[in-house]
C-alpha cells in the first residue's frame, strides 16, 4: 500500500526534514509500526511530506497505527502539549492512500517512495 501525509504547515521550523524532527519521526514510525503490526518496506521523509510503502494485516491496526502517528508527530513538531493547543490543523487532508499490487508495480512503488 502507498500512504503519504501532506503538511502545508511543515515548513521552517515545522519542517519534517530537521534533524530533531526527522530523528523523532523516524523512531516513531519503526516503534508504532511494530506495535501496530505493520511491515514497512520503504519510508521517506520529506520536507512537507511523508511517503511509505507499507503492508497492514489488519484494518484495526492500520487505523491505529495512522491515528496514533499523526497525533504524536504533529504534537511534537509543533510543540503542543495538552491545555496549549497548536490551534490549526497540521495535516491538510486525511491521508491518501492507494494499494498496490506485487510484482512489477511493487518495485515501482518501491523505486518512488526511495
Amino acid at each position: 500500500m502507498h500512504l503519504t501525509l501532506r503538511s502545508s504547515l511543515a515548513v521552517g521550523d515545522y519542517s519534517l526534514r530537521s534533524r530533531e524532527n526527522h530523528a523523532f519521526i523516524s523512531r516513531l514510525i519503526k516503534e508504532l509500526s511494530q506495535k501496530w503490526g505493520i511491515r514497512i518496506y520503504q519510508f521517506s521523509i520529506n520536507g512537507n511530506h511523508l511517503h511509505f510503502c507499507l503492508r497492514t494485516l489488519t484494518r484495526r491496526g492500520f487505523q491505529n497505527f495512522l491515528r496514533t502517528l499523526s497525533a504524536k508527530m504533529a504534537a511534537f513538531v509543533t510543540k503542543s502539549k495538552k491545555g496549549k493547543p497548536f490551534g490549526k490543523r497540521f495535516f491538510d487532508l486525511p491521508p491518501f492512500t492507494r494499494i498496490g499490487e506485487w510484482g512489477r508495480a511493487f518495485k515501482k512503488l518501491n523505486d518512488y517512495v526511495l
